[in-house]
């Protein structure tokens, strides 16, 4: 039996420091929310003065994901040092439950002198498909760089093909739902989706799900 899962795609913004939590994942727990996942709308917000909170679907998350990080691998070349990555793994350092990433802005001192100012960290939690936005200058984030970010996901690929991301959460879902019977009989786990699972997305969903995995 399968027993934890996370969704992977190729990233490219190297980590400036991993981090180890004192908790050990709770596997089946973790699948069951990927699982349940894939039933959530692709894309849904709420603003408040906590900061920004996105939830998306769980093939949602994995495209958004790389896209964040595709977006400020590009932004570090520009501006080094105004971006730190960080990879948050449990107690046992091979399950990357979150990524942590703190974006700085240019300001000035009290004596005009320039400097580098927070100006918002985001919190993706890979295992509930949600992030967290927040800080003094949220809505550089929101009117500057989440429209590039959301239009960098169109060229999301998994083994070189553009995702289907309806076609893949049926796919993740038909997937981890052996690992709960209780599951079986849900209506998003048909004949006709397993059977268009197999012709064109299998190898997708089997790119995206690994166990126990250290990325």
């Amino acid at each position: 039996m399968a027993t934890s899962t996370s969704l992977q795609s190729e990233q490219t913004l190297i980590a400036n420091e991993t981090i180890a939590k004192d908790y050990s994942l709770n596997k089946q727990r973790s699948l069951k929310k990927k699982l349940d996942a894939t039933q959530n709308e692709h894309f849904r917000y709420n603003l408040t003065g906590g900061g920004l909170r996105i939830w998306l679907s769980t093939s949602c998350y994995e495209s958004f994901r790389w896209a964040l990080n595709t977006f400020y691998d590009n932004k570090r070349k520009e501006n080094k040092g105004n971006i730190i990555y960080k990879k948050v793994f449990d107690k046992s350092e091979t399950v990357n439950v979150e990524d942590q990433y703190k974006i700085k802005c240019k300001g000035f001192d009290t004596r005009g002198r320039n400097i580098k100012l927070s100006c918002f960290s985001i919190n993706m939690y890979h295992t509930t498909s949600s992030l967290l936005v927040n800080g003094k200058k949220l809505l550089v984030f929101i009117n500057d760089h989440l429209p590039e970010v959301l239009n960098c996901m169109k060229n999301y690929q998994i083994n070189g093909k553009p995702v289907d991301l309806n076609m893949l959460n049926k796919c993740i879902y038909d997937m981890i739902s052996v690992n709960f019977p209780e599951q079986k009989n849900h209506s998003n786990s048909t004949t006709t989706n397993e059977k268009s699972c197999e012709k064109i997305e299998l190898s997708q969903a089997k790119s995206t799900i690994s166990i126990t995995s250290n990325t």
